[in-house]
This record gives structure tokens, sequence and C-alpha cells, in this order.
């Protein structure tokens, strides 16, 4: 009888450690977020960038503690910066991998794709640094933490007319829903002040020779030309350009705050002014210190702007959840509408009614 009762304590313990067990591996699940970017192709730096930042914000949830109990991981897919590829990367990571929250890239033309299948099927899509005017009436589950170019543009041709004088301005941009409505912006705005847009040149993702269009342009002698380009073309645009005996100013786009085209502009002699974004001053603020210390310590170098939005959108997805009280979609809409002045790297993170961002920006000067 004794080792009767033996046998069945020893069951009953067994069953309890079942179950706290189980119970232990349900708490230590798994939360998967998506992330699409351009990680290979002309824009493989800048995605790879934003990914740094993303893979640093989700180490320090996981090390402190996840969401609810559970790791958070995240399904990187590749859209190369293509709409389609985009597209369909977007389909996979919902009905194949059922996220609810993803992280896109900052090609305008690659969210707006991605935007009605988002949408669609009531999935977050949060853009780290999609421009175009248009993504503000994408839908309710679309979002950006980067400014819409009807501030960026503005900012440039106020600039341009208030503070160096320019009444005459020709432009050349990329051929895709960022240059386009980057360029009606500075248009509208530029004009509105009196200022004469005398030539408007477009070039597709991938040209190499822009001598045609720039002669074009030094016919017009403009006092400045406005240009829109990702740091790949504006690099051989600036050279051409000197090349063919260009001295006047370059105002650029916020794509070109690049080291590579920075040393570009200066190693051709030209003045450039660049809109900046104002990112909070580390030595005011621990939260941006503790970021830049700890990127530091990981990728032995400087976080790029780009690592900044990719990191404060991973970290976005821990507050939505906690605001919204769950990680459905719904949820996490909730939650983001509910952020007052969150403490990105980026800058303070709020969202109007169309899931836009209004961060404070700058023009610096580079030469």
């Amino acid at each position: 009888m004794k080792k009767k009762w033996i046998w069945i304590v020893s069951v009953v313990v067994a069953l309890v450690i079942l179950l706290v067990v189980t119970q232990i591996e349900k708490d230590q699940g798994e939360t998967k977020i998506g992330a699409i970017l351009p990680l290979t192709g002309d824009f493989g730096i800048a995605g790879n960038e934003t990914k740094d930042g993303i893979e640093l914000a989700i180490e320090q949830i996981n090390n402190a503690g996840g969401i609810n109990g559970n790791k958070v991981s995240v399904i990187y897919e590749d859209s190369r910066g293509l709409p389609a590829e985009g597209v369909s990367a977007i389909k996979k990571v919902i009905f194949t991998d059922s996220i609810s929250y993803v992280i896109d890239d900052s090609i305008s033309s690659v969210t707006l794709a991605m935007a009605p299948v988002a949408e669609e099927n009531k999935v977050l899509l949060l853009s780290t640094g999609s421009t175009a005017p248009n993504i503000s009436q994408a839908g309710q589950f679309i979002f950006r933490i980067w400014n819409s170019d009807a501030i960026e543009g503005q900012n440039v041709a106020d600039y341009a007319v208030d503070s160096i004088g320019v009444r005459n301005a020709s432009i050349l941009y990329i051929n895709n829903d960022y240059g386009i409505g980057l360029k009606d912006i500075y248009t509208n705005e530029f004009r509105k002040k009196g200022g004469e847009i005398q030539l408007v040149l477009s070039f597709n993702s991938g040209d190499t020779d822009f001598r045609t269009l720039l002669t074009k342009i030094l016919k017009e002698k403009s006092q400045a030309i406005y240009l829109i380009a990702y740091p790949s073309d504006a690099k051989i645009i600036v050279q051409q350009a000197k090349e063919l005996g260009y001295k006047n100013i370059w105002l650029g786009s916020v794509t070109m705050l690049d080291p590579t085209v920075i040393q570009t502009i200066s190693d051709a002699g030209y003045r450039a002014y660049l809109p900046v974004p104002v990112f909070p001053d580390a030595k005011q603020d621990r939260t941006v210190e503790k970021f830049q210390e700890a990127f530091k310590n990981k990728f032995n170098k400087e976080p790029s702007i780009l690592a900044r939005v990719g990191y404060d959108a991973a970290m976005l997805f821990r507050e939505a959840a906690v605001l919204g009280k769950g990680t459905s979609s719904e949820n996490l809409v909730e939650g983001l509408n509910k952020i007052i002045n969150f403490p990105g790297t980026s800058g303070k993170i709020e969202f109007d009614e169309n899931g836009d961002v209004h961060k404070p920006m700058k023009i610096e000067f580079y030469h």
C-alpha cells in the first residue's frame, strides 16, 4: 500500500511539473513581426542600416522580458526596392507567417504598392522613411515615422528664397512616387514665393549618363539646381555637372544625406543646401545617449539616420502593444493612436489623424 501511495504522489508531482513547464513555455512563446526592406539591390545599403536599428531594438526588448513574457522575433523579407517584390513580400508575411505588424522601408513606391494589401487585410504597416504625400491617405492601418514631402519640400523652397536669395531654379528628379511628390511640393511653394522654375527634368533609377539633361539645365543659367535623388545617382550627377562646368548652388533632398554624397559635393567644390531632421541632442536626452552607446558597442559604428528610424519602429511595436493592450492589428493601431511624444531616437513621435508625424527639420550647408 505504501508503494502505491508513493507511486500516486510521484504521478501527481510529475503532472504538476508538466503543467508548470507547459505554462512557462507558453509564457516564453514567440511574437513575430515583419520587416520588408531593400536588403539587396540599389538600395541595399539603406535597407541594411534600417535592419541594424531593428536588430538592436529587438535585442533590448527581449532582454527586458519581451512582450507579455513572449520573445519578439523578426521575419525579414527583401523588397530589393521594387514595388512588385514588396507586394509579394507583404502577402507572404500576412498569409504564410500571420504577421500583424510590418516595418516598411524608405521607398515611397514600395510603400504605396504594399499599402492596399495591408489595409485590405487589416495589417499594420509602419514606414520608416517613405515620404510621398499621398501615403497620408493610404488608410487607417498605414503609419509612418518620417515627415511627408509636404514638410520637406516647403522647407527647402522657403529657405532657398528667404535665406539664400534664389529666384530661379531648375529641377532634376528621380521619376518615381518619391521624386514626383517632392518635385510638386517644391514647385508649388517656390512659385508661391515668387520664384521661377526654369526647367523640370526627370531620370530613372539605374541611369548612369546625365550629361544630356545637365546640358539642358546649364543653358538656362539657373541660380540653383534642385536635385531629388538617391545617393548612387546623386554622386554621378554631381560629378558629371562638375565636368560640364556647372558652378552654382545645389538644393537637395534628405536622401542625399549620405557621407559619400557629401564628400562628392566637397571634392567638386560646390555649395549644397540639404534638409536635415532635427534629432534630439544625446547630451540632453538620456534615451538617445544610451541608444548611441549600445549601437556603437554592437556594430562598432555610429548609427545612421536609417538605423535610428529602424530602432524607433521596433520600439514602437512594444509601446503600441502596451497602450493598445494586445498585439492584434486593431490593438496596435489603437496603441499607436494613443502615443503622445514618444521619445524616439529620431525625434519625438506622435501620429496625426492620417498616421503622419510632424518632426522639426532644418536646412544645413555643405561644401
